[in-house]
């Protein structure tokens, strides 16, 4: 009998989806790496923008691709965010409401999707975001967030709504 890492998803509440990896007998003929391949292309089949952090929440490494900025304004983003906590770049977030924070202290994957923040600026941002956290010999010591931007998609749904 063959043990396979099978994705699954827990929702909470209506706050988004947690995205987890389980071992799970795998049925005859089903192929779990696929399932799992074809859920992450259907939901997060690209990002624009990665983040990692430390276990303070400070930002260590940040790229941005997002379409709706400039090259100069990516860049200028990527070098002045680094070093900063997360909480300042958000202050719309709190250490709750960040999945990339709660991934720190709990140590679990989570995938949300339209995930709400407003950066210093008072930008809107909508995203889908998949977080895991960096674990060295047993600690965690920082996290990952990887980040799909649908802000674009949000806002022509709320604009026909209106």
């Amino acid at each position: 009998m063959r043990l396979a890492a099978v994705l699954g998803l827990c929702y909470d509440s209506g706050k988004g989806a947690e995205l987890f990896i389980c071992k799970a007998e795998e049925a005859e003929g089903v192929d779990t790496k696929e399932i799992a391949m074809r859920w992450l292309s259907e939901n997060l089949n690209y990002v624009d923008s990665v983040t990692v952090i430390d276990s303070t929440g400070r930002i260590i490494a940040k790229q941005r691709f997002n379409p709706r900025y400039t090259d100069e304004e990516n860049l200028a983003h990527n070098q002045w965010a680094l070093g900063k906590n997360l909480l300042e770049l958000f202050p719309s977030l709190s250490p709750e409401d960040s999945t990339l924070l709660q991934v720190l202290h709990t140590g679990k994957i989570i995938y949300i999707e339209n995930q709400e923040a407003w950066n210093l600026q008072g930008r809107k941002t909508v995203c889908n975001n998949l977080n895991f956290p960096i674990i060295f010999r047993g600690k965690i010591v920082g996290a990952v967030e990887i980040s799909r931007d649908i802000t674009h998609i949000d806002n022509r749904i709320h604009t026909s709504n209106h």
